[in-house]
Order: structure tokens, then C-alpha cells, then sequence
């Protein structure tokens, strides 16, 4: 043994880290099999996936957000298998994680990107009004502020980006990414609508364990018609939504028939797959909104689109004339736009309720809860006047403010930037589609907002650091 060099006598001694993380996944790997055998591979895979997302995002924070915003697009209601008290959400998990990172980034060497500005003190107000209104709102449960809180993730991720991203290169990522995703919805959305209904109910309620709706309403028709219009809905539950998610990857595309630097064909694949799933929606305000969208796009950069909306216009007209209102199609596009059917007889009460709301409570509105007159009744098809009703006259206007003037900033920086104008266009697309839908600022849609709010965030992110 003394002739032994000293090397072959030493023996490895793992270091307390080491032990604690061995020790840390001997424990994840013992759960996980216990939970596999009662519940079966899904409940613990699912779960393992949520908070993997929400480690990651912490650890890379930028990569984390990209990744909530294909959640937000692909699985915006999916929830993990268990329940906590509360049931999080693959979208919650990661923005925590993401804002997490973000916050304590100057902890682990980095740094915030930015200083503070108008729009930063604009943006703190709405959400501290947002908050206010929560305070305020009567019959208040543990879902609302559970709700609140996805909301409120959602709102706070505007910081996080404009802080975060620096360069364009995050710019082009996160189009890249974003529209990926959304044509990956759209072609789901097309290929679900395009199947038997009996085979899209059962694959949709393949997803009942992620928290989506296993009985009810689980495909939707327009007005509730089984034997009448069938609307694409995807992943997403609610057409409306999904067709306002739809408009706005719709307008972002846009620019890309214009762009040097992507073939044509690909932009046309995906612009089409999009537009599919957008008309088969059946959301007027989101096809609106889209109209919306391309309108600005023509006026402050591409004047060919229109001609684009000169083909469009003749091409109803033509179908008008060649099959008069009867197609079901055109006749529902013709009671929209005179307010005729029963939608939109529910929405001229709803906006009459709404006001009437703001006319009792005009300050700050009547919270997040419920309408504190039995007379009245919370909800409307409108993001303003959810807006009003909730927070208030006070709130509008901070909202109208906030978004107002980050367009306005974004639209000044697109004259030297022209990478942000698809971020403008997308954000166009959703404020104006909110004038008939109410998805963008809504407790039940937060996903909505956290794309909405991004999008802004982007668009107006100092691009002074380049890497």
C-alpha cells in the first residue's frame, strides 16, 4: 500500500450541493413514480412540465417569456393536474418565473435595461387602479383573486420586457415566435372546425385533465346553434378570443410580404392559415380589428396594401351581388353591421347596462366584483366600457392615456425602427377590436392582456444597447 501513489488513494467526495440535488431529485423521481401509479404518466408529466417551465424562466428569463407567450397562444387555459388550494396555470408558472428572473437579475450580475419614463408612471397608475378596483369590488371570491393575480402577471410582464429586451434581435425572436405559434393555433383551429363534431368534441375533451371544459359548450356555434354555423375556436374555448388572437398575428404578418429578407411563399402560408382561422372564428370585431390594423399599416408605410383592401371590398361586393344576402355567411355580416341579430341586440343592452353602471359609479366604477345594484349587471362586449364599468371614468382615462401614448411612441420610433411596426399593427388590431369585445382587460382572458401589454412593451423598448 505505501508504494501506491498517492492519486489512486484518493477517494471522490461529492460536495454538499451535489448531495442536496441527488438527494432533491431521488425525491422528484420517487413523487412522480408514486403519482404515476395512482393517477397515472399524465399527472406527474404534466406537473414536472409546469414547474420545469417556471425554473426555466427564472434561470433564463428571456427564454421564459418566449415561452409563456407560445403558452398564451397554444394552451391558454391549461392547468396543472393537481390542485393547491388553487390550480396554477402553465401561463402563471412561467410569467412567475419570467418576472421573477427579471426582478432579481441585478442580484447575478445583471442589470435593467432603460430608465424610468412617462409611460412607465402611466402604466404603474393603471395597474395600481386595477388593484384599487379589486379593493373596491363587492363579492369578491378566492377565484377572483386568483383571477386578479393571472391578470396582474400578465400587466407587469410590459416592464419586464421593455427592460429585459435591448436589440432588435429580441424583436425579431419574439415575431418569429409569436407567429409560429399562432399558425400552429390557426391550422389547429381550421383542422378541429374541419372534423365531425363528434371527433373534435372527444379530442377536445382529451384536454379535461389540463383544466379545459370536458361537458357544456365544448365546440361553438354561432349563436348557440348546434345545427347552424360551427366557429373555430382551437385550443382557446372562446371563438371571440381566439379570433382576436387571431387578427392580431394576422396584422404583424402583414409586413412580412414587404420584408427583404423572407421568401414570399412562407409569408403567404402562414398569412393564409391565419386569415382561415380568423374568418372561420365568425368574430366580427376581430376581423374588424384586423380591417383596422391593415388600414394603419397603409397609411404610415405600405401604400400597396391598398390595393389589397380595394380587391377585398370588390370581392364582397361581387359575392353580394352573386349570391345576394343569403349566404349565411353574408347575411350574418349583414345584421352585424345593422345590429339586427341576437347578438348584437345583447350587446346594445349590455353597452346601455354598462353606461348606466358608469352613470351610478362614474369615479372609480364598481370594482371586480359584482354590480353592487341588483338592477344592474357586470359585463360587457367592449374593452372600453369594461374598462369604465370596472375602474371607473378615472380608470378610462388612464387606460386611454397609457395605451395612447405608448402608440404614439411606438409609431415615432417605426420611422427610424421598422422592425417595431408589426408590433404597432398587432397592438392596433386589439385596441380596436376591444371597441365590440371585451377579452383584452378581462379577469377571465388574461392571456389576452399579457399579448396586448407585450406588445406595447416591445414596440416601445429602448433599442440603444445593441448585442
Amino acid at each position: 500500500m505505501d508504494n501506491l501513489p498517492q492519486s489512486a488513494l484518493l477517494v471522490w467526495k461529492p460536495r454538499k450541493e451535489q448531495v442536496a440535488a441527488a438527494g432533491l431529485l431521488l425525491l422528484v423521481g420517487l413523487a412522480s413514480g408514486l403519482a404515476a401509479a395512482r393517477y397515472g404518466l399524465l399527472v406527474p408529466l404534466a406537473t414536472l412540465a409546469g414547474l420545469a417551465a417556471a425554473v426555466f424562466a427564472f434561470l433564463r428569463p428571456w427564454d421564459g417569456f418566449l415561452v409563456a407567450v407560445a403558452v398564451a397562444v397554444l394552451l391558454p387555459f391549461g392547468v396543472l393536474p393537481i390542485s393547491l388550494g388553487l390550480t396554477p396555470s402553465y401561463l402563471e408558472l412561467t410569467l412567475l418565473g419570467f418576472l421573477a428572473g427579471w426582478f432579481l437579475s441585478p442580484l447575478s450580475g445583471g442589470r435593467w435595461l432603460g430608465r424610468f419614463s412617462l409611460l412607465d408612471a402611466l402604466a404603474w397608475t393603471l395597474i395600481g387602479l386595477t388593484f384599487l378596483s379589486l379593493v373596491l369590488g363587492r363579492g369578491v371570491t378566492a377565484t377572483t383573486l386568483h383571477n386578479y393575480g393571472k391578470l396582474a402577471l400578465g400587466l407587469l410582464s410590459f416592464f419586464g420586457v421593455r427592460h429585459l429586451a435591448c436589440a432588435r434581435t429580441y424583436i425579431r425572436q419574439f415575431l418569429r415566435l409569436f407567429l409560429l405559434a399562432a399558425s400552429l393555433a390557426a391550422f389547429l383551429g381550421v383542422f378541429l372546425q374541419a372534423l365531425p363534431d363528434s371527433l373534435a368534441r372527444d379530442l377536445l375533451v382529451g384536454l379535461g385533465p389540463l383544466g379545459y371544459p370536458t361537458q357544456g359548450r365544448v365546440l361553438r356555434y354561432v349563436e348557440d346553434d348546434p345545427g347552424g354555423l360551427e366557429r373555430a375556436i382551437g385550443t382557446s374555448v372562446d371563438p371571440n378570443s381566439f379570433g382576436g388572437m387571431l387578427a392580431v398575428a394576422a396584422a404583424m404578418a402583414l409586413p412580412s410580404f414587404f420584408s427583404v429578407g423572407e421568401r414570399r411563399w412562407t409569408a403567404g402560408i402562414r398569412m393564409a392559415l391565419l386569415l382561415a382561422g380568423l374568418y372561420l372564428t365568425h368574430s366580427r370585431a376581430a376581423l374588424g380589428g384586423f380591417l383596422a390594423a391593415t388600414v394603419f399599416l397603409a397609411t404610415v408605410r405600405y401604400r400597396r396594401l391598398w390595393w389589397f383592401l380595394l380587391t377585398a371590398a370588390l370581392l364582397l361586393a361581387l359575392l353580394t351581388l352573386g349570391l345576394g344576402w343569403s349566404a349565411p355567411t353574408l347575411e350574418r355580416l349583414r345584421q352585424g353591421l345593422l345590429f339586427q341579430d341576437l347578438a348584437n341586440r345583447m350587446r346594445l343592452a349590455e353597452f346601455a347596462n354598462a353606461l348606466a353602471i358608469v352613470g351610478r359609479y362614474p369615479v372609480l366604477g364598481v370594482g371586480w366584483g359584482n354590480a353592487p345594484d341588483v338592477d344592474l349587471s357586470t359585463g360587457v362586449s367592449s374593452l372600453y366600457l369594461t374598462v369604465a364599468e370596472r375602474m371607473g371614468l378615472l380608470g378610462l382615462l388612464s387606460f386611454l392615456a397609457w395605451a395612447g401614448t405608448a402608440l404614439a411612441q411606438g409609431v415615432s420610433l417605426a420611422r427610424r425602427e421598422e422592425e417595431r411596426l408589426p408590433l404597432l399593427a398587432g397592438a392596433v388590431a386589439a385596441l380596436s377590436t376591444g371597441l365590440l369585445d371585451h377579452y383584452f382587460l378581462n379577469l377571465e382572458f388574461p392571456h389576452m392582456a399579457f399579448l396586448l401589454w407585450t406588445l406595447l412593451g416591445l414596440a416601445t423598448m429602448s433599442l440603444s444597447v445593441e448585442r
